[in-house]
């Protein structure tokens, strides 16, 4: 401590490096994929596959949630897919708080137009939340299919390869497309079918426990998209429905 006070030029060197040293390049690397997505439909698989390769190049400086080199770059977007896995709607505003105070008619109607105001905004952020939601469903599912997820970067990077540990690497992959099934919200229902296709498309022949699994959730997803109300959402399903149902046939044939 003494070295960093006298020392005033260098204060760097007695800096404790944050505990999530790459959370902006993942931010980074989430805008350019949303970007190139909305403007040419671009798949996230190139961007992470080039995230992954650059991070080979990490060193030992770069620590990210108690992991540091190589596997730090692996590490820190598991992270955010996880925690990105998990839908939350934009709360909803509260008018009486702005009403309390407005005794008058004329505050009656200020407090009115605010409370407009106010359910247009959580509107707006709802929106761009469902669609951030759904982009991360997208990095989700390109990172099974590039095998990064969980912990299949670093298995494949320590040269361990079994069923158990392949099965294991899929693991939370599992629960968020058998979970979304049973929840309320369309947007969810969206992203589970998006990891749910990757996960058919990854998976390795010969185990007719795991092809039934899937034929089950793919009905049960054709079933939800029945229900659904939204015609851009019910698009999506569309799409990834048709195409797990290709990749499922392949995988028996």
């Amino acid at each position: 401590m003494r070295l960093c006070l006298r020392l005033k030029s260098k204060p760097m060197s007695c800096r404790i490096p944050p505990p999530l040293a790459l959370k902006p390049v993942i931010c980074a690397l989430y805008q350019a994929i949303s970007a190139e997505w909305d403007k040419n439909k671009t798949p996230a698989n190139p961007f992470l596959t080039r995230f992954l390769g650059a991070a080979t190049y990490f060193t030992s400086a770069i620590v990210h949630a108690g992991v540091s080199g190589p596997i730090a770059g692996a590490r820190a977007l598991q992270m955010q897919i996880r925690k990105s896995a998990k839908w939350a709607p934009a709360p909803t505003p509260n008018p009486r708080s702005m009403s309390a105070s407005a005794p008058s008619s004329s505050s009656a109607i200020s407090s009115s137009a605010s409370s407009m105001s106010l359910e247009l905004h959580r509107i707006t952020l709802d929106r761009a939340r469902r669609k951030e939601h759904i982009q991360w469903a997208r990095i989700h599912a390109a990172a099974l299919e590039v095998g990064v997820f969980t912990f299949g970067f670093e298995l494949r990077n320590t040269g361990v390869d079994s069923a158990y540990e392949y099965g294991e690497s899929r693991v939370f992959s599992d629960l968020v497309a058998q979970d979304a099934l049973w929840e309320e919200d369309e947007v969810e229902w969206v992203a589970g079918i998006l990891v749910l296709q990757a996960l058919i498309r990854t998976s390795m022949r010969g185990d007719p426990g795991q092809r039934r699994l899937y034929e089950e959730l793919l009905a049960n997803y054709e079933e939800r998209w029945k229900e659904m109300k939204d015609e851009a959402r019910q698009a999506l399903v569309t799409e990834a429905l048709l195409a797990a149902k290709t990749d499922l046939a392949r995988l028996g044939a």
